[in-house]
C-alpha cells in the first residue's frame, strides 16, 4: 500500500470492511517523498480509493491497484491552504513585541497562526480571531508541513515589527524569544531543573548563520544598496522553533541471531529520509555491535509498528524503543556470557565463568572485560547456542520495547528549546521584477544528528522547496467555474538545482531536544519557513513590502512602483 501510516490504515479498513484486524496484511515498499500529503489514511478522499481497492480486488480476485495521474496527484493528495491575515502588533522602540492580534481567514484548511507565537516567544499578549471558510475547490491537507501559515505569520509579524522601529530583525528575535509567555531566565531554570543542557539556542544558530552569510557588513536599510550590475541588493532574516519532538508511540522488537546478526523487528513506512540506517546506528551503538551487523527489514508486518512517518517526529518517539530494546537485548546478552547452560548430563560452561554481567561490556561485537579489554570473545560465541530451531540449547535472544512520547508539547508541560534561523541574500532586478536568490543560509539546532548526512538532506532539500514556495508554486484556478487550471508540472513552477545560486546548510546540536540524546526533528521545518526570510529579503532590496505569496514578478514590479512614489527607491 501506498500508506505512510500502516498500522492506522489497517486499523481503518478494518472498520470499513467489517474484517477483522488479523485478517489484513498491509505491505509497505519504498514510498519516496510524501512531502506531507501522499499515503495518509486520515485524508478520507485517499482513503476511500484504498477501500475500493480491496474490495474490487476481493470481486475480482485480483490485485488491484489505484493509479494517480500527475492531475489527480495534484488535485487530490496535497495544497496549502489559501488564507488571509490582518495583524495588529504592539511594539516598544526596543524591539520588545507587547502584543499581536491576528484576524485571520482561511479557506478550505489551515494552521490558526498564532501557534507559533504561544509555542516560541515571550510575548504576554496574544489574540486571535479565527474564520474557517469552505469553497468549492479542492481539498488542502498538509502541503509538506501544516505548520506553513503558523511559521509565515511569525515570520511577518518580527519582519514588520523590526522594520517599523528600525531595528535589526536579528536583535528582535533575540529580545522577545522564549516560550509560552516565559523569558530566558524562566526557560533556563527549567532546563536546569528537568536536566537539560542551559543553552541559547536562537542565539547559537544566529551566531552561526550571521557569520556565514556575513550579516553585519550586508544588512543595510531597506532599497538602499544598488549593484553595479544595475539590481537591487537584498538580504533577510527569519527564526522559528524546531518540531517536533512531543507526540506519538512506537513498539520495536529486536532478535539475535544464532551468529551474532541482529534483525530490527518492526513495520515501518519508508519515505526516503533514512531512517532505517539510522535506526541500525542506535542498536549498534547501544549493543556494542558492528553496524553492518544490524539490519532492518521493514516493509512487512512482523507484530510491532513504529511511529508513522509525519510531523517530523517519527525519529524522536521511534529511537527511545530502539534503543530500549538494544540496551534490554544487551543485557540479556551479558548474562549470556556469564551463565552456563546446564542440561541433564552436560554443561557448556560460560564464556566469561568467572565474572559478572556488570563486569563486561561489548564493542565491535566483541564481548570484552572491562578491567582487562583483551580478554574478549566473539558475540557469535556467546549466542551460538541460542537458536529458534533445530539444536538450541539456549532460548533465543529477543527483546522489545513500546515507547509513548506525549501530545504536542505544551498539553504535557513541555517547553521547545531547539531554534533555528535563516537568512537569503537576493538580487531584484527593478526593470522586469525578477528575484535571483544568491544564498541561502539555513542553521538547524536538531539537538543531536545522528546521521548528521540525513539532516543535511532535509535542509538543501528544503530549501529549493521554501523558495519554490516564496516566489513561484502557485495553484491556478478559474474564478468563474472553480477548475484547477496547472495540475501538472509545467505550468505549476517547482524551484530546481539551478534556481539557487548557493546553500549552506548548519547543524547545531545543544542536545535540548525531547528526543533520545536530546534529538528534536528537521524534516519539515525548512521548507516552511524559508519563504519568510525570503520575502524580508525582497523588502531590504526594494524597500517595499510584498506579503501576498508566491511573490511573483508582477508582484514586485508594482511594489517598486510604489516604492519609487513614496520616494524610497530613485
Amino acid at each position: 500500500a501506498h500508506q505512510q501510516q500502516a498500522y492506522d490504515g489497517k486499523w481503518l479498513l478494518s472498520g470499513k470492511l467489517g474484517l477483522p484486524l488479523n485478517r489484513i496484511k498491509v505491505h509497505v515498499p519504498y514510498q519516496g517523498g510524501q512531502y506531507g500529503g501522499g499515503g495518509n489514511p486520515f485524508m478520507h478522499h485517499t482513503h476511500g480509493l484504498h477501500v475500493i481497492s480491496a474490495i474490487l480486488s476481493k470481486r475480482t480476485a485480483r490485485p488491484v491497484k489505484t493509479l494517480y495521474d500527475r492531475r489527480n496527484n495534484f488535485y487530490s493528495l496535497s495544497q496549502d491552504a489559501d488564507c488571509h491575515t490582518k495583524f495588529k502588533v504592539g511594539v516598544k522602540n526596543d524591539g520588545t513585541i507587547t502584543a499581536v492580534k491576528i484576524d485571520n481567514i482561511c479557506a478550505k484548511m489551515g494552521q490558526y497562526g498564532i501557534d507559533h507565537f504561544v509555542e516560541n516567544t515571550r510575548i504576554p499578549n496574544l489574540l486571535l480571531n479565527y474564520v474557517e471558510a469552505q469553497i468549492n475547490t479542492a481539498p488542502a491537507w498538509w502541503f509538506r508541513c501544516e505548520q506553513n501559515h503558523n511559521s509565515l505569520c511569525l515570520s511577518m509579524v518580527f519582519e514588520h515589527a523590526a522594520d517599523a522601529v528600525g531595528m535589526d530583525p536579528v536583535e528582535v528575535a533575540l529580545k522577545n524569544d522564549g516560550a509560552d509567555g516565559k523569558d530566558m531566565e524562566y526557560l533556563a531554570k527549567f532546563k536546569k531543573d528537568h536536566g537539560f543542557p542551559v543553552r541559547d539556542s536562537l542565539r547559537e544558530c544566529i551566531e552561526a548563520g550571521k557569520k556565514a552569510i556575513n550579516w553585519d557588513e550586508k544588512w543595510h536599510k531597506p532599497g538602499a544598496k544598488k549593484l553595479a550590475n544595475g539590481k537591487l541588493h537584498g538580504i533577510g532574516f527569519t527564526w522559528d522553533h524546531e518540531w517536533d519532538d512531543n507526540r506519538g508511540v512506537s513498539s520495536v522488537g529486536l532478535i539475535m541471531h544464532a551468529d551474532g546478526t541482529v534483525d530490527i523487528l518492526a513495520q515501518k513506512s519508508d519515505v526516503g529520509v533514512g531512517a532505517m540506517t539510522t535506526h541500525c546506528q542506535i542498536v549498534a551503538e547501544e549493543m556494542g555491535l558492528r553496524l553492518e551487523d544490524v539490519n532492518f527489514r521493514f516493509f512487512e508486518e512482523v507484530g510491532f509498528q513504529m511511529m508513522t512517518p509525519d510531523g517530523s517526529c517519527n525519529l524522536c518517539v521511534d529511537a527511545y524503543a530502539t534503543a530500549e530494546a538494544a540496551r534490554k537485548a544487551k543485557k540479556k546478552l551479558l548474562v549470556y556470557a556469564t551463565t552456563p547452560i546446564t542440561l541433564l548430563e552436560v554443561e557448556y560452561p560460560a564464556a566469561f565463568p568467572d565474572k559478572k554481567p556488570e563486569d563486561l561490556d561489548v564493542k565491535d561485537s566483541m564481548i570484552f572485560v572491562k578491567d582487562n579489554p583483551e580478554e574478549k570473545v566473539p558475540v557469535a560465541e556467546v549466542v551460538k547456542r541460542a537458536t529458534l530451531q533445530q539444536l538450541g540449547t539456549r532460548a533465543p535472544l529477543f527483546e522489545w520495547a513500546w515507547h509513548r512520547q506525549g501530545r504536542y508539547g505544551c498539553e504535557e508541560g513541555r517547553h521547545r528549546f531547539c531554534r533555528q534561523a535563516y537568512f537569503v541574500e537576493v538580487e531584484v532586478d527593478p526593470d522586469t521584477g525578477q528575484v535571483d536568490v544568491k544564498k541561502v543560509v539555513n542553521v538547524n539546532d536538531v539537538g543531536k544528528a545522528i546521521s548528521p548526512e540525513t539532516c543535511e538532506g532535509q535542509q538543501y532539500g528544503g530549501d529549493y522547496m521554501g523558495v519554490g514556495r516564496a516566489l513561484a508554486e502557485e495553484m491556478v484556478y478559474d474564478p468563474v467555474t472553480g477548475v484547477h487550471l496547472n495540475g501538472n508540472l509545467l505550468d505549476y513552477k517547482v524551484w530546481t538545482l539551478r534556481d539557487i545560486e548557493e546553500t549552506e546548510n548548519i547543524l547545531v546540536e545543544t542536545g535540548m531536544g525531547y528526543g533520545l540524546y536530546g534529538l528534536v526533528g528537521i524534516g519539515e521545518d525548512i521548507a516552511t519557513v524559508v519563504p519568510g526570510a525570503v520575502g524580508a529579503a525582497i523588502y531590504n532590496a526594494i524597500g517595499e513590502w510584498v506579503d501576498d505569496h508566491p511573490i511573483t514578478p508582477d508582484k514586485v514590479l508594482a511594489a517598486i512602483a510604489r516604492a519609487r512614489e513614496k520616494g524610497v527607491l530613485e
